[in-house]
């Protein structure tokens, strides 16, 4: 089984922590990425309920956004943390958990 990652950060050279989850999930196996940005430049909310959609009518299991706000003033063993807790959640969705939001 394939988990689809689809990253909506508008920016991700502005973003040390949303890089830094994307780069490692680059590098777990059955995760395919995918920039928003990089596909076709838009809103990140204008997209998210057709994305949503897909998902349902294809037989995806749906998995609502990970979001951190005030990443800013983190450091980088704060960063290590959060990849980690992020890779979980990638593994988990592969592995068929129930719940993968903590």
């Amino acid at each position: 089984m394939t988990t689809a990652l689809i990253v909506g950060h508008p920016d991700l050279t502005a973003s040390r922590l949303s890089a830094a989850l994307t780069e490692a999930a680059r590098h777990i196996p059955g995760v395919a990425v995918r920039v928003l940005s990089e596909l076709a430049p838009t809103d990140d909310d204008a997209i998210r309920a057709p994305l949503k959609a897909t998902a349902h009518r294809l037989g995806m299991r749906w998995q609502p956004p990970v979001v951190d706000h005030g990443v800013r003033g983190l450091d980088q063993s704060d960063v290590d943390a959060v990849t980690r807790r992020f890779a979980d959640i990638l593994t988990g969705a592969r592995e068929g958990e129930k719940e993968l939001v903590r």
